[in-house]
């Protein structure tokens, strides 16, 4: 190793010394020229004299210059050799403090491959001086084969020079053959002028020992893991700092299961103290700082990272260091969780038992009354010291013979327990009814050793149960019958009709509008009404008729032996007058009305739930005629409901068997021609054909099935246009009507939002049309999802303009496009003044406000020039085209003209 480990150091002092002979070389050639011309020509201005002079200025320069050059090079080779000499005596320096610390030295010339290793190098593999050749490879081949790879990519990353140093452990065959745990360690010492490595220099540490001392510690520390995984409790060591701080050095394995933490997961003190219940936290702190130097044991609860509740024990002791200071406190923690349950269940048992509202008595086997608790003594009238050592028979009333006590052991003998009701006599001599249960306590060899009887004085509850059969069959809050009751009342109705060979009638009756006084003016107030109510109610029929509450505001007549109709309507315009008359309910005065259906037996219905049943349907016709009436079902309303019930079944599957479809109506403007496409959906029934919206739409929001219906049309219908512009047709808008169930009950901004992101459709081209009836409800709601969907761009319009409840200042605040109106106006536009008025008033009101007017339902040329001259813009109907198919739409596109 005899190349100075940094030859870069001299190579730089080379460098400087070169560049400052010739910087002086330079400066002592410049002056000596300018200055001896100058002189020359001070001395003589002859030509000859001047040419021997400067012959003899350049031989004196030669001379001269080459003194001095050798005076320099002198002096900076022997500087050139003192910073040789002193790199040498530091490389020497360098190598005997690594050897002298036992480090091998090597020296590795990346380009060429060669290397050189020092003495202690070859020493710690177990060879002599010369038995290792100067190559890399002598190096490589000693390397463990697993570790090699390792080793490679470590010193590969220092040199491209990802790392500032290599450093890695692995293992190298000795010269026996035998292994030795090595620390290499090496770092690049010298680059080429492109920065590329050419030596790198390093050290190996046997390591050997220490890896045996770990092996020993690891094995030892298993070891302890291993008794401490036997064990039911999680060990600890708890080491004390000189600022009194405490920390966790060691955490048995079984901390996962009971914390729910890894043993060598960092942090584990703070994460144990923060799982401590807060309840629990400062009486824990508290004592552990009491306790520090002297044994402790506490008990608190944790919840863990799961959030889980466990009862733990900590139990410590501290050793102590030289001065008598704790420094270690070693211990265990213990999941109690179940011990504590147990114990609560104990005292829960004992409180249960001295609490309990029944009287219990605990005799030996023998009979002889071994415990009471206060209920005995309240119920019997006995004092727990009065009757301890009697025997049971004290309490015997003489009401029940021996056949009676005779049955009741052969079946506690038998079965092990008995209950029944029995009398008994109190300390008072009264007589009373108890409810009595025996059980019989046997030890581990099925020996009897106990007898537990647990009774309760029952007169309160024989008085309570003839209360409690009336509720079964009454209504708690009216006292009337309930559905239970009522349901027989009919068959019993429809027994008598069989039997005397009348008819009877069936009034469902539905309290109008009431949630409304539930909400507004609360419940208590409701409960009063319905009491009211059911007193009015009474005073409209009959003895012999039956009046019962079925649930909420919904009632029940069943009126027997009616003569025809005509008295059946008598009893339900006597209810409804009664009903329209003030209440007065908790000083607030109240009016109602109730929705009647009548069902009469046996035309409407020859059992209960069918009366029941078509009653109901009558009743919701009434319901829709306005409230306040009553209906007779006929079979026109069963056939109705059959069908929407028909309807409502089959649109739980329509979308997924793809039973529905696009139609699309042109919309016209009167100057431009097609502007404009209303999207219309049709059900292809698979029983039915194809049915329009008016068939199945109200089907579809009273089952909520709008909401999905609804963003498949979205969907389909911005599809629809893109695949027309990308088929080489004009941008055309496309109108999507939506309805006020998705509003209420659907994400609509969410479904505009991806169907127009999922068909890329521009934004401007998709209108939506609100009916007036959607405004109106939960305005402030709608109002702002109206206001979100402009914001992305979709244009709005109202449909059926002028029929619903019409009104500048929601046109105000609701910021749309476009007003349809509605064909009803538009039919008898020609013959009928007001139609006439109405629609130019409509027209006018839409410049004014700056939105577009559009006619529906035009079906004849005269509509149409009618319309244009009144100023309305855009129209659509039967005139220009029928709703079509898509494919049929983009025909008629390409055969239409501007104007209709």
């Amino acid at each position: 190793m005899t190349q100075p480990p940094f030859p870069a150091i001299a190579d730089h002092f080379v460098d400087r010394a070169v560049w400052k002979i010739a910087l002086t070389y330079a400066i002592f050639a410049a002056l000596w020229i300018l200055l001896s011309d100058q002189m020359v020509l001070v001395i003589t201005r002859d030509p000859q004299q001047i040419a021997l002079i400067s012959t003899f200025k350049g031989w004196l320069f030669v001379a001269v210059t080459s003194f001095l050059l050798a005076l320099i090079v002198r002096r900076y080779l022997k500087q050139l050799a003192s910073v040789n000499d002193h790199l040498r005596d530091s490389e020497e320096r360098w190598k005997f403090a690594l050897e002298g610390a036992g480090d091998g030295v090597w020296d590795w010339n990346i380009q060429t491959g060669a290397a050189q290793y020092s003495r202690r190098w070859k020493e710690i593999l177990g060879h002599a001086e010369n038995e290792i050749g100067d190559s890399s490879e002598e190096w490589i081949k000693r390397v463990h084969a697993e570790d090699l790879p390792r080793v490679m990519a470590d010193l590969q990353a220092h040199i491209e020079g990802r790392t500032s140093s290599a450093a890695i452990e692995f293992r190298m065959r000795c010269k026996d053959g035998d292994w030795k745990w090595i620390l290499g360690r090496g770092i690049v010492v010298s680059r080429d002028s492109s920065g590329k490595p050419i030596r790198v220099v390093g050290t190996n540490t046997d390591i050997s020992h220490r890896k045996q001392v770990a092996q020993v510690l690891q094995d030892a520390n298993d070891r302890y893991e291993r008794i401490a995984s036997t064990v039911p409790v999680v060990l600890y060591d708890d080491m004390r700092y000189p600022d009194n701080s405490s920390r966790l050095v060691f955490l048995s394995k079984r901390s996962s299961e009971l914390f729910e933490i890894e043993a060598d997961s960092p942090g584990a003190s703070e994460r144990i103290w923060a799982m401590v219940h807060p309840d629990d936290l400062h009486r824990v702190r508290a004592e552990a700082e009491k306790n520090h130097d002297a044994a402790n044991t506490s008990e608190f609860r944790i919840v863990t990272p799961s959030g889980r509740l466990k009862w733990i024990q900590a139990s410590s002791k501290p050793s102590f260091d030289a001065p008598g200071k704790p420094k270690i406190r070693s211990g265990f923690f213990q999941d109690i969780t179940e011990r504590k349950k147990y114990e609560e269940q104990l005292l829960l048992a004992e409180k249960v038992f001295a609490n309990s509202d029944e009287a219990i008595t605990v005799t030996d086997a023998s009979g002889k009354i071994l415990s009471v608790n206060q209920a005995f003594t309240k119920v019997t009238g006995y004092g727990a010291e009065e009757a301890i050592g009697q025997n049971p028979r004290m309490l015997k009333s003489d009401r029940h013979g021996k056949d009676f006590y005779r049955e009741m052991w052969l079946r506690l003998n038998s079965s092990g327990q008995w209950q029944g009701e029995i009398w008994n006599r109190r300390k008072s001599g009264e007589i009373f009814p108890e409810w009595l249960s025996i059980s019989v306590v046997k030890n581990s060899n099925n020996v009897v050793t106990n007898y537990v009887a647990i009774f309760a004085d029952i007169t309160e509850r024989k008085t309570a149960q003839d209360q409690i059969e009336f509720l079964a069959f009454h209504d708690p809050l009216t006292k009337l019958p309930n559905r239970l009751l009522g349901k027989d009342r009919v068959r019993q109705a429809i027994a008598y009709s069989d039997r005397e060979h009348a008819k009877s009638a069936i009034l469902f009756l539905d309290l109008d509008n009431f949630k409304f006084v539930n909400d507004s003016l609360g419940h208590s107030v409701g409960d009063g009404l319905l009491v009211a109510v059911a007193t009015r109610l009474q005073e409209c029929v009959r003895d012999m008729d039956t009046l019962c509450r079925l649930a909420g505001d919904e009632f029940l007549v069943v009126l027997q032996d009616v003569r025809d109709s005509d008295a059946i309507s008598l009893v339900c315009e006597k209810i409804l007058k009664r009903l329209s008359e003030s209440f007065h309910i908790d000083a607030k005065e109240l009016t109602t009305s109730f929705s009647i259906g009548v069902a009469v037996y046996p035309d409407d219905g020859r059992d209960t739930e069918s009366l029941l049943k078509n009653a109901d349907t009558a009743m919701y016709q009434a319901k829709e005629a306005g409230r306040n009436t009553y209906r007779f079902f006929d079979d026109q309303m069963n056939l109705d409901a059959v069908e929407h019930f028909r309807l409502r079944e089959g649109l739980r599957h329509a979308l997924e068997r793809g039973e529905f479809e696009l139609y699309y109506q042109p919309q016209i403007a009167f100057a431009e021609g097609v502007v404009g496409a209303e999207a219309l959906i049709r059900w292809n029934h698979p029983e039915l054909g194809m049915l329009l919206p008016g068939r199945f739409i109200s089907a579809a929001e009273d089952s909520g099935l709008i909401v999905p219906i609804g963003a498949w049309v979205l969907r389909e219908a911005c599809r629809q246009a893109v695949a027309w512009h990308a088929a080489g047709l004009p941008e055309i808008p496309v109108a999507v009507n939506l309805s006020a169930v998705q509003f209420r009950r659907g994400d609509l901004e969410r479904t505009v939002a991806e169907a127009l992101r999922e068909s890329t459709l521009d934004p401007a081209l998709l209108e939506l049309e609100l009916t007036e009836s959607i405004l109106i409800h939960d305005t402030e709601s709608v109002l702002a999802t109206v206001n979100r969907l402009k914001v992305l761009g979709v244009k709005f319009s109202i449909d059926d303009f002028g029929t619903g409840y019409s009104s500048l200042s929601y046109l105000k605040r609701f910021d749309v496009d476009k007003l349809k109106i509605d064909q009803s106006f538009i039919r008898d536009i020609a013959s009928d003044p007001d139609d006439s008025a109405i629609v130019s008033a409509i027209i006018q009101m839409a410049k004014s406000l700056k939105l577009k007017t559009i006619a529906e339902g035009v079906e004849t040329l005269g509509m149409l020039d009618y319309l244009r001259d009144l100023g309305c813009e855009e129209a659509q109907g039967y005139h220009f085209a029928r709703p079509m198919p898509a494919d049929d739409f983009v025909s008629y596109l390409a055969s239409s003209r501007p104007g209709g």
